[in-house]
């Protein structure tokens, strides 16, 4: 059985791609949906036609991680309508993938070949986009965001696989049905109190 995982666009699938693969994982394919409002309609269609388990990769395009957490409530509700027990997970990065790089702002450096400072990883949180694309501009080494993105090289790559977001991911990919079913109990316990 395959995995899938729906982006918003190529440049996450790209990094998805790089990241992913330093990492031994069964079988998956990466798509693009085409922008964010396609996501969701197109893993509600591999759900229902392949019956295979499902990753939906989003940018929260928010700062609030209350926001954050009632659109991944919102995405999983729209999911499980179609699920009928097939395992999938809404990662949603806050407010974009751009900045769960900064996660690992030594390997993002060693990459860019620039220093990162600490009031840049901290404006980063805020302004993820346009910090990477102001420190691209000052590294040269990549065109732009999705030169980079597809150009990850293996160590950077897996230095990047160690942060939580993308840990979690893997963890999904690895065992989809029992993360599955806790995510949805401490989503049905989140909903109780």
């Amino acid at each position: 059985m395959t995995f899938y995982i729906v982006t918003e666009g190529n440049t996450d699938a790209d990094l998805l791609r790089n990241v992913l693969s330093a990492v031994e994982l069964p079988p998956f394919h990466i798509t693009s949906a085409g922008g964010r409002s396609s996501a969701l309609p197109f893993a509600k269609s591999i759900i229902t036609s392949r019956q295979s388990p499902v990753a939906v990769v989003l940018d929260s395009d928010s700062l609030d991680p209350e926001r954050t957490r009632e659109q991944e409530r919102m995405y999983s509700d729209l999911l499980r309508a179609a699920s009928s027990k097939v395992p999938f997970r809404v990662f949603l990065a806050e407010p974009s993938i751009e900045r769960v790089l900064f996660d690992d702002s030594d390997a993002l450096s060693e990459l860019l070949g620039v220093p990162i400072s600490d009031r840049t990883i901290e404006e980063a949180q805020f302004r993820p986009q346009e910090v990477l694309d102001e420190l691209l501009e000052q590294s040269g080494k990549f065109r732009n965001k999705a030169n980079l993105f597809s150009n990850i090289n293996p160590r950077a790559a897996k230095s990047f696989a160690e942060v939580p977001f993308f840990r979690s991911m893997i963890e999904f990919i690895r065992h989809p049905a029992p993360l599955m079913a806790a995510h949805m109990l401490a989503e049905s316990s989140a909903n109780v109190e």
